[in-house]
């Protein structure tokens, strides 16, 4: 390398369009003309990279000094070689990499072209090695101007071979467009790749400025004449853009344009490469639709939703609606998924519809939407545009020949009074729909600070319940069960106190809705059915041979799946028959679970263990729904 003068000397513009063509032709974000020193490795010509230099004990190029045939590296953490590198562990994180050895006249391997990839390949064609080997030996062939220079001879019958050998080289590739312009932009060649991409033979174009190329708009704006100026100026100019063919359809094409310079530093025109990239545009503006979109109603997703609405709020007053469907589980539920889908797609058009206008609407997840609307700070034009959502959505929907009718509950929230940024705007949109739902008269609900208050309070209350279960602070009342043709005591109810060390004896009022939502109803209802069979079996042991208890079961408790085997487990435990324990189910838990309440109270039942409804008629379920339950009594 010394007697090359590559030592400590800059990079060679020469070889920059060598390393460029490398990482199209291997389509790399990274391509390198890479030298190996004693101690270090260092790049007379690189694309894609602000790298200097590494180590050599770093070096993948070191390995390939070895052959003289190419060096390649699929997936370099699965490479023993490579993968314990800081290149590969830390930045930037090598995967693939394909290097082709520079030979030189006597056969000293000096480094390599190389190209790099941050993601691992499956393989690598013959002819993508083969124009890599290619371009190394046109590299080398630099070098050895540069050698024969320096040592005081003529390199011209050498620079005239190397650049007919590299114009055939340039002529032959198919995949990209390779082409010189004068420094005017006028066509000086063209290759067959130019030919295939834009569909003008070499006869048609060359001589014409290459600004036919451009769309018109372009061209009247002057964006070809800047692009070779920036090229001159800077060395080099790389944009993506659409491109024109003959057939005058168009392509999406990155370019990149370097300046040539004589020894002299005069320009003397430009290297031109055009790739068509249309079917990565489409296949990057496909997965950027996937990252935004709701897969199924192809809406605005939830990320992209909270993106848009921070960029409303920072404009100025926005409102924003968080929609729910009402009842939506038991429609999905009773008429299968399908409908499901239909009508969650259908629900979303119809809210688009009625929102028409500057805004949009999004699917949050689940049956949950939401809709902004910008420059709107009034309660009132929120409650109009909530009703028109409303009255949309009311309308009968028909599947499959079945008409669906369904519900939604709307809450509101408007920036900046209830919140600043999107995620607390939402927040509170949420509140106010959980307050909406609750109150079931108009379907909607404007935000309240007192709301957040509510919230709180119940936070607190269930961490509360959290430190009242570990230390014992609940506790079960027996509320007697007697025949009154003979006043015999047959039975209790098992009624859950909180003896709270402050408050005293908490009725159930003061904290079962909060411990009925909570993670911890699961656990309680546990404690519940065995401490009451332990009651049971204590009375029963008394004389009491006719005793039953009765108790009652949390939503929760049918949605783990193992109430049969707690209830098992319990009865064995203390010799409880299974006759003398009565399960009793309100109807929200009915409406809620119905299938798992169904599945497991027949269980239960072929066990010997009675249910009961309780409060039955006092909400929304249907006689016909007795029908499915193996009831003992209401």
């Amino acid at each position: 390398m010394e007697e090359f003068g590559l030592i400590d000397t800059p990079p060679e513009r020469e070889l920059d369009s060598i390393a460029a063509l490398a990482a199209h032709v291997l389509n790399t974000p990274v391509a390198l003309v890479s030298l190996v020193g004693r101690d270090r490795q260092f790049f007379k010509a690189k694309y894609g990279t602000d790298l200097c230099e590494t180590p050599r004990a770093m070096s993948f190029c070191a390995h390939a000094l070895a052959e003289p045939t190419p060096l390649i590296v699929l997936d370099a953490t699965k490479d023993p070689r490579f993968a314990a590198n800081p290149l590969v562990l830390g930045a930037p994180g090598i995967r693939f990499y394909a290097g082709a050895p520079l030979v030189s006249s006597s056969v000293h391997i000096l480094g390599t072209v190389c190209v790099i990839d941050f993601e691992p390949r499956s393989s690598v064609s013959s002819s993508e090695l083969g124009t890599l080997q290619d371009l190394a030996s046109f590299a080398m062939q630099q070098m050895e101007m540069q050698r024969l220079k320096r040592m005081g001879l003529d390199a011209r019958r050498e620079r005239d071979h190397s650049n007919r050998q590299f114009q055939q080289l340039v002529s032959s590739i198919k995949d990209y467009a390779l082409y010189m312009l004068s420094p005017e932009g006028t066509v000086a060649s063209w290759n067959a790749g130019a030919q295939k991409i834009k569909g003008y033979t070499a006869e048609e174009i060359v001589g014409q400025h290459y600004s036919r190329f451009y769309i018109e708009e372009d061209r009247l704006n002057g964006v070809p004449q800047r692009a070779l100026e920036t090229a001159a100026k800077h060395g080099r100019f790389e944009t993506d853009g659409w491109r024109i063919r003959k057939d005058g359809s168009l392509f999406w094409a990155n370019v990149i344009i370097d300046a040539i310079h004589d020894d002299g530093g005069a320009l003397v025109g430009f290297a031109k490469i055009t790739r068509n990239i249309t079917e990565r545009r489409n296949n990057e503006e496909h997965l950027r639709r996937l990252a935004h979109t709701d897969a199924l109603t192809g809406m605005a997703n939830r990320y992209f939703f909270l993106a848009k609405l921070d960029e409303f709020i920072d404009q100025g007053a926005t409102t924003v609606l968080v929609i729910d469907l009402d009842n939506f589980k038991e429609i999905n539920d009773a008429l299968g998924h399908q409908s499901g889908d239909f009508l969650l797609k259908a629900v979303g058009n119809r809210i688009e519809d009625a929102i028409a206008g500057k805004g949009g609407a999004g699917r949050l997840g689940g049956d949950e939407f939401a809709a902004v609307l910008p420059s709107l700070a009034d309660p009132l034009g929120a409650a109009e545009k909530s009703k028109r959502i409303i009255d949309a959505v009311r309308r009968p929907f028909t599947c499959h020949e079945q008409e669906i009718q369904v519900g939604v509950s709307i809450g509101i929230a408007i920036s900046p009074n209830h919140g600043t940024t999107s995620v607390e705007l939402l927040a509170n949109g949420d509140l106010a729909l959980y307050h909406a739902k609750s109150e079931r008269r108009t379907g909607y609900c404007l935000f309240q600070e007192t709301f957040r208050q509510t919230i709180l309070a119940r936070r607190n209350c269930e961490q509360e319940l959290r430190r009242a279960a570990a230390e014992g602070e609940l506790e079960l009342y027996f509320q007697p069960q007697v025949r009154l043709s003979d006043r015999q005591w047959i039975g209790a109810e098992a009624l859950l106190r909180w003896n709270h060390p402050q408050r005293g004896v908490l009725s159930p009022g003061a904290f079962l809705p909060v411990l009925e939502k909570s993670a911890l109803a699961s656990q309680v209802g546990k404690w519940i059915i065995r401490s009451a069979c332990a009651f049971a079996a204590g009375v029963r042991a008394k004389g009491h041979e006719h005793f039953c208890i009765a108790i009652n079961l949390f939503g929760v408790q049918f949605r783990s799946g193992d109430l049969v085997s707690v209830v098992s487990a319990a009865l064995a435990q203390h010799g409880l028959p299974p006759h003398a324990l009565e399960l009793e189910i309100t109807e929200n838990v009915i409406l809620e679970h119905e299938e798992a309440v169904v599945s497991a109270l027949r269980e239960l039942s072929k066990m010997g263990v009675g249910a009961a409804f309780d409060d039955y008629g006092t909400g929304y379920a249907s006689l016909s729904q007795l029908k499915r339950f193996p009831l003992k009594r209401l």
